[in-house]
């Protein structure tokens, strides 16, 4: 009896261990919902695209912080530049970025930056069309010279203080609010559209003389741009029109060309006409960097190292790098590296090659450009960092912290 007892004692306890290892197994078997699923590596040669809206045979698809746009032919790398054992990006030669951090938070949008160029010059034609007759129309002529008085003297105004540009901020706003109360009148559309046209003319005034105060020109304008959008379509339209190459279109420019170079004055030297671009450039970008929207910037890149280099094309490269530099490394981080890389193994070489090719004003603003280039590359090369442009840190509050003497 006592051996049949210990034999049943042992076939339960065996049952039980049983049971316990069969449960055991049932619960490795069940997936755990909150576990994190390790991201699967990235291939070297496959580099994502933050502008292709499906994926291409050898480019990899991915999205960039909400940023998202249509990719065309110019921003695909042409094959004649191909040197992957270079560049170690397999079959392309210009990187498309991915993110690494975000800095500001960057509004959804289903078109890309050509679709909106050209949707903001169709708009601004479509303006100045509409506001012909109130421009001529005897009985508007005060209003007309009253807002253009109250834009000039507030823009104007704007300094590299937060409270500066609280101030004018707040009165550009105010005076808005006050011309929409009528919009039939078709007050508002003027006001809009001078105001979009004195922000935008800043480019040949303050910046061009003093490049850092496009930050705190951009400051204020992305703010009016929040409340009315249609300030910001038609400056993006001025400003498209004004500087062909902030799109960029490099057509009309290109070495071996009768004539001025596309949207260079008659009697325009071409240094003169450089630097005019390059401000545009400048408070653009401005613009599009306090926005968050660096996609824009990273387009820019794209179709610009890919069309032949040009004489107006290397100041606005070097441009791009000095003022938007630090903001593109810190957001793209090894793809800007790779963009630097390529501007120094490859681009530059083109310019070298082109300076043979120019003579006279055109080749002298290419070698100074060239120049300027090159020191910024070896400076990144020794510190592995863009360092940030003057200005580009509004930090004083007041007028006062700028100069101790007021």
């Amino acid at each position: 009896e006592a051996e049949k007892a210990a034999q049943k004692e042992a076939e339960k306890a065996a049952q039980k261990e049983a049971e316990k290892d069969s449960q055991k197994e049932a619960e490795k078997a069940v997936p755990n919902p909150f576990a994190v699923k390790p991201a699967a590596p990235t291939p070297s040669h496959a580099v994502p695209n933050p502008f292709a809206t499906t994926p291409a045979p050898t480019t990899a698809m991915s999205t960039l912080s909400g940023e998202t746009a249509s990719a065309t032919a110019a921003d695909a790398p042409p094959s004649k530049k191909a040197h992957p054992s270079s560049l170690g990006l397999g079959q392309s030669t210009f990187p498309a970025a991915s993110p690494a951090t975000t800095q500001a938070p960057v509004t959804a949008s289903k078109e890309g930056p050509e679709d909106r160029y050209r949707k903001a010059m169709a708009k601004l034609e479509k303006a100045e069309k509409d506001l012909e007759a109130f421009k001529k129309d005897p009985a508007h002529k005060d209003f007309r010279m009253q807002v253009k008085k109250l834009f000039n003297t507030k823009v104007g105004q704007i300094s590299a203080t937060w409270g500066k540009i609280q101030e004018c901020t707040t009165s550009l706003l105010k005076a808005m609010e006050e011309y929409a109360k009528d919009p039939a009148s078709g007050r508002l559309q003027f006001a809009e559209q001078a105001l979009a046209v004195r922000l935008a003319d800043d480019a040949e005034v303050g910046v061009r003389s003093q490049p850092k105060a496009a930050w705190p020109m951009a400051e204020v304008a992305c703010r009016v741009f929040e409340q009315y959008p249609g300030v910001e379509e038609l400056f993006t339209g001025l400003m498209c029109r004004n500087c062909q190459y902030l799109r960029p279109d490099y057509s009309g420019s290109q070495v071996g060309r009768t004539g001025l170079a596309a949207g260079q004055r008659d009697h325009e030297a071409f240094t003169e006409f450089a630097d005019r671009m390059v401000s545009y450039h400048r408070l653009w970008l401005a613009v599009v960097v306090i926005q968050g929207d660096l996609a824009v910037l990273w387009h820019w890149f794209a179709r610009t190292l890919n069309e032949p280099a040009c004489p107006i094309s290397a100041p606005m490269v070097h441009a791009a790098l000095e003022a938007v530099g630090a903001d593109a490394q810190a957001r793209y981080g090894k793809q800007f590296n790779k963009l630097v890389e390529y501007i120094e193994k490859e681009y530059m070489a083109e310019l070298q090659l082109l300076q043979q090719k120019t003579k006279g004003e055109e080749a002298d603003r290419l070698r100074a450009s060239h120049s300027r280039l090159r020191k910024w590359l070896e400076g990144f090369r020794s510190t592995g960092r863009a360092m940030p442009p003057d200005g580009r840190f509004v930090q004083a509050r007041e007028e006062s912290e700028l100069n101790p003497n007021i």
